[in-house]
């Protein structure tokens, strides 16, 4: 990197690409040429580009940064809390902004201060979404503290590798190192492909959430930016829950994703063949179970009257109040053959809730539990779905019940989410219900369970 000037006199920064490969440089001068003369918030423009015809050389011309988010940690220590957020805040942004573009080696020293903001530089190493399976894409080029765990196994990178990689910057401003110490390049890629990463202890209970699931082994079991984004937004804008209980409950959500974080490492070491849908299978039932706990919990605090029944697994839990009952089943993983050509659901795994009233009027209320990818979103998440018969079917159940209760019932969820008219219609959802989205579907079912208890559950 050189000091120099622009046509006006303006300090400006020169970057020597030090890639000798055609080919390589070629690309990275593709990338510069896509970034050059557009004007982005949070990126760093690029001005010019190009080879030098005397010497030969590859350069890239850009403005001249203060300095980077690595010099400001080592002459300064660990920002504050806030300071933290909004520096996480940007970089996401940045990554939003060019959403053609995958990084691929984000990390402190590629974040530059310029223009009193954070940016994003150096997109070395980036490659375009849609070059992805070329064969001379680059690889090996990699910074061991931040690299994604399909970067050590040469694999395919996305977005999701950035999540990633933010994540271990969230680790390094919010804990002070990043989430693997190393120190030796196999020590990285055995920590980041293998093991858990260390709990955000002392951070917002929501970027605990946020960030622990960002550094889950299965790059679609991590949340896409569009979710990180609105999580660092809510917590810059209200950094302190507002009650005891919320506190409490952020806490137990933040606990959530780790504890799945931890089963996505573990279900790396599966066989390779199947490693992808079998993390994220277990990371689903890990998940619920952990979602079923936690509503068991919530039922002894604040309904000591209650008889309450889990199962040793905790894949089951029955809450049962004078004639009302409360029911949640985690029943496991879908094998790969079940497809939804019609909603374009992606499922890995189901269960289901139901509450029943049983005086003055049997009724219940019931909904399918599916952990699943939807086409207009990315990463796979639990979501709620109630089901009801089409008004002019007539028939019993009328709803809204779990597509479990009925014949064929998986085949029956397809058509009734898909395109068109069918016997069977969605009455609600598909609601997400885990991470941050938990203590709305544990309001939603406790709620329903004290109308059960005072005979006042209805139809929707």
């Amino acid at each position: 990197m050189f000091e120099g000037k622009d046509h006006a006199g303006q300090p400006v920064a020169v970057k020597r690409l030090k890639v000798s490969a055609g080919e390589a440089a070629h690309r990275e001068l593709k990338i510069a040429d896509e970034l050059a003369g557009k004007s982005f918030e949070q990126v760093l423009a690029v001005f010019d580009s190009g080879e030098d015809s005397e010497r030969g050389g590859y350069f890239v011309v850009m403005p001249r940064a203060e300095q980077s988010l690595a010099d400001r940690l080592r002459t300064e220590g660990m920002p504050s809390s806030a300071d933290a957020v909004d520096i996480l805040r940007q970089i996401a942004e940045g990554l939003k902004e060019v959403e053609n573009l995958v990084h691929r080696d984000l990390k402190p020293g590629n974040v530059l201060y310029h223009d009193a903001k954070w940016k994003i530089a150096d997109f070395g190493i980036a490659r375009f979404v849609e070059d992805a399976t070329s064969a001379n894409t680059v690889r090996g080029f990699l910074s061991a503290q931040y690299a994604a765990p399909e970067q050590w196994k040469g694999e395919h990178a996305t977005h999701a590798t950035d999540v990633y990689a933010l994540s271990c910057i969230a680790y390094l401003l919010l804990r002070g190192e990043p989430p693997f110490p190393g120190p030796t390049r196999a020590d990285f890629q055995r920590q980041h492909t293998m093991q858990t990463p260390p709990l955000l202890t002392e951070a917002d209970a929501r970027l605990r959430a946020i960030f622990s699931a960002g550094l889950r082994k299965p790059q679609a079991g991590r949340p896409p930016m569009d979710r990180v984004i609105p999580v660092l937004h809510e917590a810059a804008a209200h950094p302190v829950p507002p009650t005891p209980a919320i506190a409490a409950l952020q806490a137990v959500n933040a606990a959530e994703a780790e504890r799945v974080s931890a089963v996505a490492a573990k279900a790396e070491r599966a066989n390779r063949e199947n490693a992808e849908r079998n993390a994220l299978i277990e990371t689903g039932e890990t998940l619920l179970s952990d979602i079923i706990a936690r509503l068991k919990d919530l039922a002894q605090q604040n309904a000591p009257e209650a008889r309450i029944l889990i199962s040793h697994s905790g894949r089951h839990l029955k809450v049962e109040m004078g004639q009302a009952e409360l029911a949640i089943q985690l029943q496991g993983g879908l094998p790969s053959s079940y497809l939804f050509p019609n909603s374009k659901w992606q499922v890995v795994a189901i269960g289901q809730i139901q509450v029943r009233q049983g005086a003055p009027h049997e009724w219940s209320h019931g909904a399918t539990l599916w952990y699943m990818q939807l086409p207009t979103n990315k990463g796979y998440r639990w979501y709620e779905v109630a089901y009801r018969r089409h008004a002019l079917t007539g028939g019993t159940p009328a709803g809204p019940f779990p597509i479990q209760s009925l014949p064929n019932g998986v085949p029956e969820a397809d058509r009734a989410a898909g395109p068109g008219m069918h016997t069977i219609e969605v009455e609600f959802g598909p609601s997400p219900i885990d991470d941050e989205d938990a203590d709305s579907f544990f309001e939603r079912w406790l709620n329903r369970l004290a109308q059960a208890y005072q005979g006042r559950l209805r139809p929707f």
